[in-house]
């Protein structure tokens, strides 16, 4: 069961009525709309976005509450929780402990704060029914019709995870689709796996969750499993649910890598986030993404976050920040930046940010030769290498293709130059040997090749190279075969921007 929760009962955040701008005496009616997110200091951003997209799509004059569960202490200036709220609009803040102990180390594209969702019916005790939103989404229609879905006597109401269940199927990371299929079977026990659901976006009838010990079940499920599912108390209430749901229409949770042409949710699951350099773009739905957070106060702070994403890869030794904003997932430019201080100089510290951000991108960052963007051996594939600090070695007799390969990740389009950091030991000259390096995109079409035969002992090969196009994510890849003994090292690839020469007329 889950560990005790010493301090008994949720507590309240420095964040009382008076700061949210509630009216005094104004009560829930039996109209008012609940809706609640949870979340901890790692999605408080894309909360905060959420929560705008949340009330921007509203339409007419019923009240919604937004019950907002942290776990941990709020980050950012209470004035971006206050300012959402409005006559029809409120944001309740709460802050309540995980009593959950989770796994030892959670998956990138979950965090410990979902667990909090199986709270919802003992923290809002006196509420019937709510919506359950992940922070990972933003919402493009009035939520209140979500509200109202008839549950027709069932505990809550969800989409089918079209990517887990879909045709073809898909399965979640390190798993075939038969396994996955059989998981769901035998540890989730679902008497038909294509019931399978994303609890993203749910509608719950309380009640019911609290009169039929379904919470209950969902933990001694966690626990039983030592919360060790691919998607943790996702699997929960599938378990305790089997099937017996409303199905809601997809467009209430579509799956950003799937697209739909109207969507009402869309919902960003998955590791690689709108907010972060890493992934594919998808374009109109990150896009999407960064419209409505550019009708939020936040949208400086995310703009911060996406760059440091940026500058832990390297990329801004690259390219400056203009490009990356413009050529990447935000897509924005200066003069977005500008107009987002002038609508927003209500809001202080978010005009500021945005008006430094646009003088940002008029600077090109000063490069000396020394700096570079290390692609290191730990976020590529490899065959057959073992690890050797910062390198990999290779047995090049056992070697027959490719020995690395990847990471296929982003890189915002220009000219570069690759380092191949290589060192070939004990190699007998022979004309069967052959060592090659190249670049290629994520089509496969060769950016840069170069044969390195006949095999010299030691070697930094350097590759020039042109991203012509804002969508490629490149492979950085070594290929070897046809020796009798011998061996390679490793040690990762250095990128540099490169201009090229420009020829008088």
């Amino acid at each position: 069961m889950p560990t005790e929760d010493k301090r008994g009962q949720a507590q309240t955040a420095n964040f009382d009525r008076a700061e949210a701008g509630h009216v005094a005496g104004r009560a829930d009616s039996a109209d008012t709309v609940h809706v609640a997110c949870c979340f901890d200091r790692k999605m408080e951003l894309p909360f905060l976005v959420l929560a705008s997209s949340l009330k921007r799509h509203l339409k007419g004059d019923r009240k919604v509450v937004l019950h907002a569960f942290h776990s941990d202490p709020i980050a950012h200036d209470l004035a971006y929780f206050v300012g959402l709220n409005s006559a029809t609009f409120e944001l309740r803040l709460r802050q309540i402990e995980n009593r959950f102990h989770g796994p030892v180390t959670w998956p990138s594209h979950l965090t410990a704060a979902t667990l909090l969702r199986l709270l919802l019916p003992s923290v809002l005790k006196d509420i019937d029914r709510v919506v359950y939103l992940d922070c990972d989404l933003v919402v493009l229609n009035d939520i209140a019709t979500l509200y109202d879905t008839d549950l027709l006597g069932f505990p809550l109401a969800a989409c089918l995870d079209f990517w887990l269940t879909g045709a073809p199927p898909f399965a979640p990371p390190g798993r075939d689709v038969g396994e996955w299929h059989k998981f769901l079977n035998e540890v989730v026990s679902l008497a038909d796996w294509k019931t399978y659901f994303n609890a993203g976006v749910l509608v719950m009838d309380l009640n019911r969750f609290r009169n039929t010990g379904l919470v209950h079940a969902a933990e001694e499920f966690l626990e039983r499993t030592n919360y060790k599912t691919p998607f943790v108390d996702q699997e929960a209430l599938n378990h305790v649910i089997d099937g017996a749901f409303v199905r809601l229409d997809s467009r209430w949770n579509v799956l950003a890598a799937l697209g739909h042409s109207n969507p009402w949710i869309i919902h960003y699951a998955g590791p690689n986030k709108p907010w972060s350099c890493e992934g594919r773009p998808i374009p109109f739905w990150n896009q999407r993404f960064w419209q409505e957070a550019a009708e939020s106060a936040v949208l400086p702070l995310l703009v911060r976050a996406y760059l440091e994403t940026c500058d832990r890869r390297g990329l801004t030794k690259l390219q400056p920040a203009s490009v990356l904003l413009s050529s990447g997932k935000p897509r924005l430019r200066k003069r977005d930046m500008i107009a987002h201080a002038e609508k927003f100089r209500s809001f202080p510290e978010a005009a500021l940010a945005s008006e430094s951000i646009a003088q940002d991108l008029d600077r090109r960052p000063e490069t000396t030769i020394a700096d570079a963007a290390l692609v290191p051996v730990d976020v590529s594939s490899s065959r057959g290498g073992l690890r050797d600090g910062e390198a990999l070695i290779f047995d090049l007799k056992a070697a027959d293709g490719y020995l690395v390969f990847g990471p296929y990740l982003w890189y915002p389009a220009g000219y570069y130059e690759a380092t191949f950091n290589l060192a070939v030991s004990r190699v007998a000259p022979e004309p069967t040997n052959k060592l090659a390096i190249d670049i290629v995109d994520d089509t496969d079409r060769y950016l840069a090749q170069r044969d390195l035969s006949p095999v010299p002992s030691a070697t930094e090969n350097t590759l020039q190279f042109v991203v012509d196009r804002n969508e490629l994510f490149l492979a950085f890849r070594v290929f070897a075969t046809g020796f009798a003994g011998g061996e390679l090292r490793f040690g990762g690839v250095k990128l540099r921007p490169h201009r090229p020469l420009r020829h008088k007329a």
